[in-house]
C-alpha cells in the first residue's frame, strides 16, 4: 500500500486529497504549522505532524518533513501551497532522495508561477489575454495608457491576494506603492475586463505534455466578492475552454498538475485567461466527486505507474464550501436572498459540501476548533476579509 504527505493541512483541497487517497487503499499522511487544522481531524488521515513555518523557518521546515517521511518510509510529496511548493522545488534533490515530487522542472514552474510569463505563454499560444503592464518600482506605472478602472495584481499570488482595483491615477499609484511593499517581486496592471462567468480548466499532463484528465467548472459564488476564491461550484462541458488551456500549458513546456482560470468576457462573449495556478485548486473536491479523481491519478504519476485517462464525467454536479466561505458569502452579498441556488438549500441532490461528510465528521469538529483559535487572531481577520 502507498502512502503521500501532504502539507496545508488547513485547507479544504488537503482534505479532500486526503479523502481522495485513502478511498484508492493509499495511506495519508498531512502537515501544517498548528495542530487546529481542518485536514489533520481526518479518520482518514494516517499521520498527522505539526511542522515549523515553510515561510518563517525554511532550514527547520525541510528538516522535519525530510526526518518525517524518512521515519516512515512515505512515498511521495504533495506541497498543496504556493510556499511549500516552492520550498520543495527549489529544495528537489533533497526530497527525491527519499520520495517521488510530482513537479515540473523548477525553472519551469517559477515561469509558471510569474503571471507576466505566463501571459507571454498564452500569447505565443494565441490564447487571448487583458492588455498588461509589469511593474517593478513606483514610477513604472506611469506607462499605463489603457485607461481606468484598471486591475492591480501581484506578479506571482494565488487567490485573489493582493487584488486590488483602481478608479484613476493617483488611486493607481497609491495601490502600487502600497502593495509594492508587500509583493517586492513585482506587479501587473491590466485591463479591466468587466466581471463575467469565471471557469477553472483542471488538467493533469504527462512528462511530455500529453493530457492524462480533464474537468472544468464554473463558479457560481466567492468571496472575498467579487474576486475571490470561489465557494460554490458547477461541473460544466467545455471543450474549447479545455482546448485553450492546453495550447497554453504546452507552450509553457508543463507537466502534471495546472489549473488555468478564464473569464468569459460579457461584452463579446469570448474566454480571457485570468491565470494559471501550478497546484491543486482549492475547489478539488467537486472534480473527485465527478469521477476525476486528481489525487490518486497525480499518485500513480509521480509513482510511475499506468495512468488511465480520465476526460468524460457528469455535468450539472455542485459543490460548496459552507465552512465558511459560503457563510460569508451569504453575509456580504447584498443580494442573498435572490442568490440562485439559494443559501438554505442544504439538501440538495445535485450538490455535496467541501468538508461536512456523515462517514468523515471529524474535519466539521476540526473547523469549529480552528475558527475559535483563529477568532481572536486580528491577522486572521484581516486575511479572510482581504480585498
Amino acid at each position: 500500500m502507498g502512502s503521500v504527505f501532504l502539507t496545508d493541512a488547513q485547507q479544504r483541497k488537503t482534505l479532500a486529497a486526503i479523502r481522495s487517497l485513502a478511498r484508492a487503499g493509499i495511506h495519508p499522511y498531512a502537515g501544517e504549522v498548528t495542530a487546529c487544522a481542518t485536514s489533520l481531524f481526518s479518520r482518514h488521515c494516517a499521520g498527522r505532524l505539526v511542522y515549523p513555518s515553510p515561510s518563517a523557518r525554511p532550514g527547520d521546515w525541510i528538516d522535519r518533513v525530510t526526518g518525517y517521511i524518512r521515519k516512515r518510509g512515505i512515498e511521495c510529496l504533495f506541497p498543496m501551497d504556493d510556499v511549500t511548493l516552492t520550498l520543495a522545488s527549489s529544495r528537489r534533490g533533497e526530497f527525491q532522495d527519499l520520495c517521488a515530487l510530482p513537479l515540473p522542472p523548477h525553472d519551469i514552474l517559477e515561469r509558471g508561477m510569474d503571471k507576466a510569463s505566463t501571459l507571454a505563454a498564452a500569447r505565443k499560444a494565441a490564447v487571448r489575454v487583458p492588455e498588461s503592464v509589469v511593474v517593478l518600482a513606483p514610477g513604472d506605472c506611469d506607462g499605463w495608457r489603457a485607461g481606468y478602472p484598471a486591475l492591480v495584481k501581484p506578479r506571482s499570488s494565488s487567490g485573489a491576494r493582493g487584488l486590488r482595483v483602481a478608479s484613476g491615477p493617483e488611486e493607481l499609484k497609491g495601490i502600487v506603492d502600497d502593495l509594492l511593499r508587500e509583493y517586492p517581486d513585482g506587479l501587473l496592471i491590466q485591463e479591466y475586463v468587466p466581471q463575467g462567468p469565471k471557469f477553472d480548466v483542471c488538467l493533469l499532463l504527462d512528462w511530455s505534455g500529453r493530457p492524462l484528465a480533464s474537468f472544468v467548472q464554473r463558479e457560481i459564488r466567492c468571496f472575498p466578492i467579487p474576486h475571490g476564491p470561489s465557494t460554490m461550484q458547477e461541473s460544466v462541458i467545455r471543450p474549447d475552454l479545455v482546448e485553450a488551456a492546453l495550447r497554453l500549458l504546452n507552450a509553457m513546456d508543463w507537466g502534471g498538475l495546472a489549473e488555468v482560470e478564464f473569464m468569459e468576457d460579457p461584452r463579446d462573449g469570448s474566454p480571457v485567461l485570468m491565470e494559471v495556478n501550478p497546484r491543486f485548486w482549492a475547489s478539488l473536491h467537486l472534480a473527485v466527486e465527478c469521477g476525476i479523481d486528481f489525487p490518486h491519478l497525480l499518485y500513480l504519476l509521480a509513482t510511475g505507474r499506468d495512468v488511465p485517462e480520465r476526460h468524460e464525467y457528469p455535468s450539472g454536479l455542485k459543490c460548496r464550501w459552507l465552512l465558511p466561505g459560503d457563510i460569508l458569502h451569504f453575509l456580504a452579498n447584498p443580494e442573498r436572498w435572490r442568490m440562485q441556488p439559494g443559501f438554505f438549500e442544504f439538501f440538495r441532490s445535485d450538490t455535496r459540501d467541501d468538508i461536512i461528510s456523515l462517514s468523515d465528521p471529524g474535519p466539521a469538529l476540526g473547523f469549529a476548533v480552528a475558527a475559535a483559535r483563529y477568532s481572536i487572531d486580528p491577522a486572521m481577520w484581516r486575511f479572510m476579509f482581504r480585498r
